[in-house]
């Protein structure tokens, strides 16, 4: 069986599309060695008159590997609060064609998607179980265009 994690978590700093090109290139060579799939999704967002990105991440793979490489995401000082939505067995993969999907959206573009959930300051007190689905959701719809449309 695979094992599924998916977490959400705030950036430290803005992030530019060099500094997640990166993220995104080291994560596809970890992952294609240890057969992970997954999805890397950056939201960019503009709250209380700071900017605030977050992070939403979905990992499929072997356990112990996911475990692994999830402490070492834990500890990254590229971020803060990471916050577990779920943590299950799978019977197949979601993203089983990406060894790491990307994609980063304004938050204002994200009116348009179904499922939306608020990013606003009071996210890090909300039941992580109530944001699970919407979080797959959004990722899943991402990675159905880029499987229709050929990204």
């Amino acid at each position: 069986m695979i094992y599924s994690l998916v977490y959400i978590s705030k950036a430290n700093t803005d992030m530019s599309q060099e500094d997640l090109l990166r993220i995104l290139h080291i994560s596809r060579e970890w992952n294609e060695e240890h057969q992970i799939t997954g999805m890397l999704l950056y939201i960019q967002s503009k709250l209380s008159n700071h900017s605030h990105g977050r992070f939403i991440q979905a990992l499929e793979g072997d356990k112990t590997d996911i475990i692994e490489i999830f402490d070492k995401i834990k500890f990254d000082n590229r971020h803060r609060d990471v916050t577990v939505l779920n943590q299950c067995y799978i019977a197949e993969r979601e993203f089983k064609n990406w060894a790491m999907g990307f994609e980063s959206i304004k938050e204002i573009d994200l009116s348009a998607l179904p499922n939306i959930f608020e990013l606003d300051e009071q996210f890090g007190t909300k039941d992580p179980s109530s944001i699970f689905k919407p979080a797959l959701s959004m990722m899943k719809s991402f990675y159905g265009l880029t499987q229709t449309y050929g990204k």
